[in-house]
């Protein structure tokens, strides 16, 4: 029996072609499947390729073009152009041609030419999707998308106001607004526009908001939140650009730290669609409740935490499916008093995490 390590640089042609290997058998691609295979692989960026159709400069919007000299301190150039070409916006192919980074940040009507760019916001009743309370869907350039995505969920979270010893008043939102901004920018940047038949879909629950977008990962998983690949580079150097997203691909590490910091849990989906999961908190300031032995369910939670277990582990033996008010009631007390403790605690929303239960001195 003869091992070989699966490749990192997809796809790989035999003497015969290319070749999908289900099971026992193996079957010829297509043209379309090897372009949608090399396409899923991140050999072809979809920010780079010619947008068809679009009429320069009679659809490109000049109002847009100042606004991001303006938010990028670029004076404005002589020739136009060249300085579109530079950045990627155009290329010179039997003609001057708008890429579609060019279309999708200057376009006057990208619906036109790029239709299945667009943000839907909803706010949901409840933790299901059963009642809409809100419903915005933003269809316009990636800069207006993003900045109308941003004020929606500003507009349903909660802020907690503060003011101590007479000072000027804080304003503390329920999950931290850097969060926020980068989970919008990774899901707009890293987005696979090839997928035509969805869009970004960011969704308000009353426990937690979730960022979803089309696109696999890049590379492995055991290696996310390590590399960062970009799926689309010019978008991702023009929103760095604008100062809106740093460029050193550091921004999932900064969610993990600005969350762990507030003690809100964040999670991260990676599968064919990318989530982000948000814990809500609420926003009035809240009264931990003391836990005393002699709560029957606190004992067994103790008890089964002899060997350390996770979150869902001890909601799942106690019961408990509403994960906030397990949270909230059992598992925050539980750790105050130093009754639980966590396996991996200087990283509290770790995916590995686990808890154990200390046995009290007699």
């Amino acid at each position: 029996v003869i091992s070989i390590d699966e490749s990192h640089d997809k796809p790989v042609r035999c003497s015969k072609g290319f070749f999908l290997r289900e099971g026992p058998n193996s079957q010829k691609l297509t043209r379309n499947e090897i372009l949608a295979l090399a396409a899923g692989a991140g050999k072809f960026k979809f920010d780079m390729q010619i947008c068809r159709g679009f009429d320069y400069p009679g659809e490109f919007d000049d109002n847009k073009w100042q606004h991001f000299l303006n938010g990028a301190v670029i004076t404005p150039p002589e020739n136009r152009k060249d300085l579109l070409m530079n950045l990627g916006f155009a290329e010179e192919r039997e003609g001057f041609q708008i890429t579609n980074a060019g279309a999708l940040f200057f376009g006057k009507n990208i619906q036109t030419c790029i239709r299945h760019s667009f943000i839907t916001c909803v706010l949901f009743k409840g933790t299901t999707k059963t009642k809409i309370l809100d419903r915005k869907d933003f269809k316009a350039d990636l800069i207006f998308n993003y900045e109308n995505a941003f004020r929606f969920l500003q507009q349903y979270l909660k802020i907690e106001y503060i003011i101590e010893d007479g000072g000027p008043r804080k304003e503390i939102p329920e999950i931290p607004l850097e969060v926020l901004r980068e989970a919008l920018v990774n899901a707009i940047v890293h987005r696979d526009y090839f997928e035509e038949g969805a869009g970004i879909l960011v969704e308000v629950y009353d426990d937690r908001v979730e960022i979803t977008n089309p696109g696999r990962l890049l590379f492995d998983s055991s290696k996310f939140g390590k590399i960062s690949v970009a799926r689309n580079p010019i978008l991702f150097d023009t929103f760095h650009r604008l100062g809106i997203t740093e460029k050193v691909g550091s921004g999932i590490n900064r969610m993990r730290e600005a969350m762990a910091a507030r003690n809100i849990e964040i999670e991260f989906d990676t599968g064919d669609f990318f989530i982000v999961t948000l814990t809500r908190q609420t926003a009035t300031p809240q009264v931990t409740p003391q836990v005393t032995p002699q709560d029957e369910r606190v004992q067994i939670i103790l008890e089964f935490c002899q060997i350390p277990r996770t979150r869902e582990e001890i909601q799942i033996f106690i019961k408990i499916k509403d994960r906030e008010y397990f949270r909230k009631n059992f598992l925050q007390p539980l750790l105050k008093q130093g009754l639980l403790k966590p396996t991996i605690p200087d990283k509290p929303t770790s995916s590995r995490q686990k808890y154990y239960a200390i046995k009290e001195e007699k």
